[in-house]
C-alpha cells in the first residue's frame, strides 16, 4: 500500500470521526417561544437520524457582541443555525452585523434565519438566509438527504417524484392541524420514489398548509410539502323549458388558479320544482320528482378531467314548456364541497324560444324541417294561384282582342223602351254585319215600331209583325212574341251566298241574343 492510500484512508477516518462527533445547535429566538415552529423542532428533530442537535433560546442575538460571543464558543465542527423573529432588510441589528469585522468570522460557523422582506429580486447577503430555508440548511448541516420542498395542491392527484430517498413510509409534522385532523386518514400517499395526494373527506382538509416530512424507519431523507387549497369557481347559466324542444341545454363553467387532476363530480340538489324534471349528461341520467327527491340517491355526475384551467360542460335539463326549476349544483372532490353555483329554469317564454331557437337551429332540426316544409308548400300554392289567375286574364284578353265575327244574319229579343243603334261594326249583336253600309236607329215603343237612317228615311209602324227594306240590300224584321217580347232580325236578301250564323250576346243588358 502506497504512502498517498495510507494518508487518504487517514483523511477520510479522521472526516467520519470529526462529522459523528460534531454538534448541530439550534439557536431559537427567545420571540419565537411557544410559536409554531419550536412546536415544529421539537417533534420532527427526534424522527431525523442526526446524531446530535442542541436547542438554546437566546435574546439579541443579532447584535455583534452577542453572535461573536456565540461563534467562539462553538467546537471546531460544531455549527449553528439562528431561527429568529428578525426582518431583513427592516432590523437595524443585522445591517451593523453584516457590517462588522466578526462577520466573515461566524460565515462558516453559524447560519442566520431571518424573516426576507425584500422583493424578489433582491439578494440576501451570503450567511443570511429566509426563515423557509430551515429543513434544507437543517439537512446539509446534519448529513440528512433532502428530497425537495413541493407545493401542491389539494385537488392534484398525480404522483410526484421526490428527489431521494425511498419511502415506502413517511412521518410527518404539520405546521398547524385539528386534533381530528390528526385522527383520520392521510390523504398523503407515499410511493418508492413519489407521492400521491388522495383528498377524498372534509377532515382530511386539516392536511392543508406546511409540512415537513422524514422517511420512516431509518430518518435518513426529509421534504417539505407546501399543500394549498385550490380556488375554483362553477357558474351556471341559468333558462328556460321549452315546448319545442324537449331537452334544454344547461352549460356549465368551471374555472380553476390550477390544473385539477383529481376526480370531481357535479351533484344537484332541488331546492324548488313544479314538475318532475330530468338531468342527462354522458348516457348518465338523474331523475328529480316534485318532493324535491332525486335518483340515484348519489345524484352526481362524474366530470372529465379537464385539460385546461377552465373547462366547459353541457347538461341536458328535460320537463314540460310549464314547469319551473331551481336549485344549487355542487361540485363535490369525494365528500368535499369545492365549489357550487346557483341555478334556475323557468317557463316557457313564446319570445325567448323564438330567439333562442333561430340562434341554435341543430336544436331544432325537426321543428326546421316542418318550417321549411310549410313554407316551401306555401310558395307553391301561391305559385299554382298566380300561374291560373294570369292564364284565366289571358284568356279574357284573347277574346277580348279577338275581331268580332263577320255574319250576314243577326237576331235579338228586345222589349218596349228598347233603343238600338246598328251599323256594320257598332251593333248589339256582337259581331260584324257584312256589307252593312248604313246607320241605323230602331226604337220599340208603346205607339209603334221606329226605324230612321239616312238623311230622315225610315217610318213608324204599328207594333206587330213588320218587315222594313234598307237600300244596302239589308232587311229587318220584327215579329212579336209570348210575354211581350219580340224578336228582331237583320239578314241580308242579296247574300245568297253567305250562310248566317248566330249573333252573339247583345251588349244591351234589357236584351238576350238568340240564334238566327
Amino acid at each position: 500500500m502506497t504512502k498517498q492510500s495510507l494518508a487518504l484512508i487517514c483523511f477520510l477516518a479522521v472526516s467520519l470521526t470529526a462529522r459523528l462527533e460534531a454538534k448541530l445547535h439550534l439557536f431559537l429566538d427567545e420571540r419565537l417561544r411557544g410559536s409554531v415552529h419550536e412546536k415544529v423542532l421539537y417533534k420532527f428533530i427526534p424522527l431525523t437520524s442526526a446524531q446530535e442537535v442542541d436547542l438554546v433560546y437566546v435574546s439579541d442575538f443579532l447584535q455583534v457582541g452577542n453572535a461573536a460571543k456565540a461563534a467562539s464558543k462553538l467546537g471546531e465542527s460544531d455549527r449553528g443555525i439562528y431561527l429568529g423573529a428578525d426582518r431583513w432588510p427592516g432590523d437595524s441589528d443585522i445591517g451593523k452585523l453584516i457590517k462588522s469585522p466578526e462577520w466573515f468570522t461566524m460565515l462558516g460557523k453559524i447560519s442566520f434565519m431571518v424573516e426576507n422582506d425584500a422583493p424578489e429580486y433582491a439578494a440576501m447577503p451570503r450567511g443570511l438566509y429566509p426563515r423557509g430555508e430551515l429543513w434544507r440548511k437543517f439537512a446539509q448541516l446534519t448529513g440528512v438527504d433532502y428530497a425537495g420542498n413541493l407545493n401542491l395542491h389539494f385537488l392534484e392527484a398525480r404522483p410526484v417524484s421526490l428527489e431521494k430517498g425511498k419511502w415506502q413510509r413517511a412521518v410527518c409534522v404539520a405546521s398547524a392541524m385539528s386534533a381530528d385532523g390528526a385522527k383520520t386518514k392521510s390523504p398523503l400517499e407515499w410511493g418508492v420514489s413519489s407521492l400521491k395526494l388522495n383528498f377524498r373527506d372534509t377532515k382530511q382538509l386539516a392536511y392543508l398548509g406546511q409540512h415537513v416530512c422524514i422517511d420512516a424507519p431509518g430518518g435518513h431523507t426529509l421534504a417539505e410539502l407546501r399543500i394549498a387549497r385550490t380556488d375554483v369557481a362553477l357558474s351556471a347559466d341559468d333558462g328556460r323549458f321549452s315546448v319545442w324542444n324537449e331537452a334544454q341545454p344547461l352549460r356549465v363553467t368551471l374555472s380553476s388558479d390550477r390544473l385539477i387532476t383529481a376526480p370531481l363530480h357535479l351533484k344537484l340538489v332541488p331546492q324548488s320544482l313544479s314538475e318532475p324534471v330530468d338531468f342527462f349528461f354522458q348516457g348518465d341520467r338523474i331523475d328529480c320528482d316534485k318532493a324535491s327527491r332525486c335518483r340515484p340517491a348519489a345524484a352526481n355526475f362524474l366530470l372529465p378531467q379537464p385539460k385546461e384551467l377552465t373547462a366547459h360542460h353541457e347538461l341536458a335539463i328535460r320537463s314540460s314548456g310549464t314547469a319551473y326549476f331551481r336549485g344549487t349544483l355542487q361540485l363535490l372532490a369525494g365528500s368535499i364541497e369545492v365549489a357550487k353555483s346557483e341555478v334556475r329554469f323557468t317557463q316557457h317564454s313564446w319570445l325567448a324560444e323564438t330567439l333562442y331557437a333561430l340562434s341554435h337551429p341543430s336544436e331544432y332540426q325537426g321543428l326546421f324541417l316542418l318550417l321549411i316544409a310549410a313554407v316551401i308548400a306555401l310558395i307553391a300554392l301561391i305559385w299554382l294561384l298566380l300561374h291560373q289567375i294570369g292564364r284565366l286574364r289571358a284568356r279574357k284578353l284573347a277574346r277580348e282582342n279577338m275581331p268580332p265575327a263577320r255574319q250576314t244574319s243577326a237576331s235579338l229579343t228586345i222589349r218596349h223602351g228598347a233603343r238600338l243603334h246598328l251599323t256594320a261594326v257598332d251593333n248589339p249583336f256582337g259581331c260584324e254585319l257584312v256589307d252593312f253600309g248604313g246607320i241605323v236607329d230602331i226604337e220599340l215603343a208603346e205607339a209603334g215600331f221606329s226605324v230612321r237612317h239616312g238623311n230622315g228615311a225610315g217610318g213608324t209602324w204599328p207594333l206587330g209583325q213588320v218587315k222594313y227594306r234598307l237600300p244596302d240590300g239589308y232587311e229587318i224584321q220584327l215579329r212579336p212574341l209570348a210575354d211581350g217580347n219580340y224578336l228582331l232580325e237583320v239578314f241580308l236578301l242579296s247574300g245568297k251566298d253567305s250562310s248566317p250564323t248566330s249573333a252573339k250576346s247583345s251588349q244591351n243588358p234589357q236584351t238576350a241574343l238568340r240564334g238566327a
